[in-house]
């Protein structure tokens, strides 16, 4: 495998990390599951880390056409956008899952997630194996 085919697989995975993410941000049942999964994990420390840890200082600058297309990048970019109020609102050490639950910054990360979640789920995930042959449009 060459260089460029492996930059691009882990391009398209982290596409569909990212699409994972939105799926579980967006889900509050999915928030309650992971802690009951993970009964010492901070869930809202975890939503807002992970996200960080996906986009770092650069991710979102990293993203190009036609693995995302225009939409995708500008849903993305709006999440993040909402994504750093909610955590400029919050508090830095943040409560357990069951105080943040109702919240108005919360709830409104959440529907950021499934907004963005709905607009990356019209191309969906990508392969993690095969590299993607994409068509540009015209």
């Amino acid at each position: 495998m060459n260089e460029t085919v492996a930059k691009a697989l882990v391009a398209q995975r982290m596409r569909n990390r990212t699409i994972e993410y939105l799926e579980w941000v967006r889900t509050p049942q999915e928030h309650r599951a992971y802690q009951r999964a993970a009964p010492i994990a901070n869930v809202p420390c975890e939503a807002i880390n992970q996200w960080e840890d996906f986009m770092g200082a650069d991710g979102l600058n990293e993203m190009s056409e036609p693995l995302y297309s225009g939409e995708e990048m500008g849903a993305l970019r709006e999440f993040h956008e909402i994504w750093d109020n909610v955590c400029t609102a919050l508090p830095d050490a943040l409560p357990p899952l069951d105080q943040l639950v109702g919240n108005s910054h919360w709830q409104r990360l959440t529907t950021a997630a499934s907004t963005t979640h709905a607009m990356m789920m019209k191309r969906g995930p990508y392969s993690d194996d095969v590299l993607e042959r994409f068509q540009c449009p015209h």
